[in-house]
C-alpha cells in the first residue's frame, strides 16, 4: 500500500516530516540527515525503506492489523517553522473484490505466483508492492495466480476467457 503526503515545495523550505499510525509515530524523514529516513517499529506496520521518502510511505505485507488512521505532518525550516498535517483512514478489511468466472486479461499480467486458493492469491495482490496490483486471475486447477495493474476496462479484458477454469477478480475500492 502506497501512502502519499503531498506538499507544496515552493511554499515552504522543507525541513522534514513525520508519519503516524493511530497517533503513534512510525516514520520520520529529514532530507539533510546522515540517514534521512528512520522507521519506528509498530506492530502490524511494515515499511519498505527503499520505497519510502519525503513524499511516500510504502507499506508492505499489509494485514488487518495494518488498518488505522495514518497522518503525515510536514515541517518547514526557520523562520516560518511551518507545520501542516493531513490524515486518512486505511481499512484493509474493506477491500472489496468483484468476481467473474471465465474472464481474464489476456497477456497483460505483470507477475505470476502459485497459490493453493484464490483467497491467498488476493492476499498476494494486496501485499505486492513491485506493481500497483489491481486485479488477479486465478486458475483453481494449476494454482496459477496472475497479478495485474489492469482492470476490466482494459482492452485486453475478455469474457469469456480464452481458456476455461479461470476466475477474474479486481479490487473495487
Amino acid at each position: 500500500v502506497r501512502l502519499e503526503c503531498k506538499r507544496n515545495t515552493d511554499a515552504i523550505n522543507f525541513y522534514g516530516l513525520y508519519w503516524y499510525k493511530d497517533e503513534e509515530m512510525i516514520y520520520k524523514y529529514f532530507p539533510d540527515a546522515l540517514y534521512p529516513g528512520e522507521i519506528i517499529e509498530v506492530p502490524g506496520v511494515i515499511i519498505d525503506d527503499s520505497e519510502s521518502n519525503g513524499n511516500v510511505l510504502q507499506l508492505k505485507n499489509v494485514t488487518e492489523e495494518t488498518s488505522g488512521v495514518y497522518m503525515c505532518n510536514v515541517l518547514g525550516e526557520a523562520p516560518s517553522f511551518y507545520s501542516s498535517s493531513a490524515s486518512k483512514k486505511l481499512d484493509i478489511e474493506s477491500l472489496k473484490w468483484s468476481q467473474l468466472t471465465n474472464a481474464c486479461i489476456r497477456s497483460n499480467n505483470e507477475k505470476i505466483v502459485f497459490t493453493p486458493t484464490i483467497e491467498i492469491c488476493k492476499e498476494k495482490c494486496i501485499k505486492e508492492y513491485g506493481i500497483a496490483c489491481r486485479s488477479i486471475e486465478f486458475n483453481r486447477v494449476s494454482g496459477t495466480c496472475a497479478l495485474s495493474s489492469a482492470r476490466s476496462t482494459s482492452q485486453d479484458y475478455e469474457e469469456p476467457c480464452h481458456v476455461d477454469g479461470w476466475t477474474f477478480t479486481e479490487m473495487l475500492s
